[in-house]
This record gives structure tokens, sequence and C-alpha cells, in this order.
């Protein structure tokens, strides 16, 4: 699972914490934004780093919302903290749906 990639990773480049955002509708989606901390809470740049956490997260996510960017789409949030070697995820995401009401008439006069 991708997950076990994310924990390796952030242990092995010292950081505390990722933080990301994505969305998506129409058959696309992307990582907006993903925000990387070391372990005194400082933010650093991807660049810096040897693993790809825009495409790993985008995997993660696809483990378990697949297909969410399709039609009316969905968004998200997630929040990697790593702390005494636990990895911990807190996640809200979002599907966007078209919604209908259905009204039934069958008349006589």
């Amino acid at each position: 699972m991708e997950i076990e990639n994310i924990k390796k990773a952030m242990l092995e480049c010292q950081l505390s914490k990722i933080s990301c955002e994505y969305s998506g509708e129409g058959d696309s989606g992307n990582i907006d934004s993903v925000d990387l901390f070391d372990t005194r809470g400082n933010s650093i740049a991807e660049t810096t780093k040897k693993y790809d956490f825009t495409t790993m997260i985008w995997d993660f996510i696809m483990e378990y919302h697949a297909g969410f960017e399709i039609n009316d789409g969905g968004s998200g949030e997630i929040n990697f903290v790593l702390k005494d070697g636990e990895l911990k995820v807190s996640w809200v995401h979002r599907d966007y749906y078209t919604e209908s009401n259905i009204t039934e008439h069958s008349l006589t006069a």
C-alpha cells in the first residue's frame, strides 16, 4: 500500500508532516498543493527531496477514491503526521454529484 511508501519516505527525509489539497472534475484531477515540514515544523521545498511526494500522494488517493475526478468530481485535504515512528493520516474527502428530484404524476380528467 502507498501509505507504507509515504511513511518510509518521510522517515528517510526526516519529515514530520505533509499537508496536501487536491481536486478534480470533468475527468481531470490534480494535486493542488503539497507542503512538507521538517522535524522542527519548518516548511521545506519538495524539490529538495529525492521522492516525488505529489505522485505518491496521488497514488494514495487512488487507492481509496479512484475515479473521484470523473463527472462532477471531488476534492479533499490530507495531513500525514509522523511522530515517534507512527504515521497518522487525517483526511477529508468530498464527492460532488448532481442531485435530482423525481416527481411523478398520473392524472385523469
